[in-house]
C-alpha cells in the first residue's frame, strides 16, 4: 500500500499508512488538532491530552502484520470542544475498522 489510507469515526479522522518496519516499534502514532477550530492552547493540549489517552486504552486490539509498522495520525475534526466519552467511542470505533481492515488485508 503505497497511498495514506483514512477512516472517519467522528470526531476524529485517521490517516493510516503500514510501512516496512525499520525501528524495533510496531506502531507509530501522532495527534493534530487544528489552531483554527481551537485558538486557545491550553483547549488544544487537553484535547491532544485525551486523544493520546483513547489511543493508550485501545491500541492492544491491533494485529499489525509481522515485519511491518502502522503509522497512525489522527486529526480532531470537531468545531466544538468534545466530551471524552465522544471521543472514547470514535476511538474504539476506529480502531475496530482498523483491524477489519488489517484482518482483511492479510487473508
Amino acid at each position: 500500500m503505497d497511498a495514506d489510507e483514512n477512516v472517519f469515526a467522528y470526531p476524529i479522522k485517521c490517516y493510516y499508512r503500514i510501512a516496512p518496519q525499520m525501528q524495533d516499534t510496531n506502531l507509530q502514532f501522532a495527534v493534530m488538532v487544528p489552531k483554527k477550530r481551537f485558538p486557545h492552547a491550553v483547549d488544544r493540549n487537553r484535547l491532544k491530552r485525551l486523544l493520546r489517552e483513547c489511543y493508550r486504552h485501545g491500541k492492544f486490539g491491533i494485529a499489525v502484520p509481522s515485519g511491518q509498522t502502522l503509522q497512525l495520525c489522527w486529526i480532531l475534526v470537531a468545531g466544538e470542544m468534545p466530551t471524552y466519552d465522544a471521543l472514547q467511542k470514535a476511538s474504539l470505533a476506529i480502531f475496530d475498522k482498523l483491524s477489519h481492515l488489517l484482518a482483511s488485508q492479510e487473508s
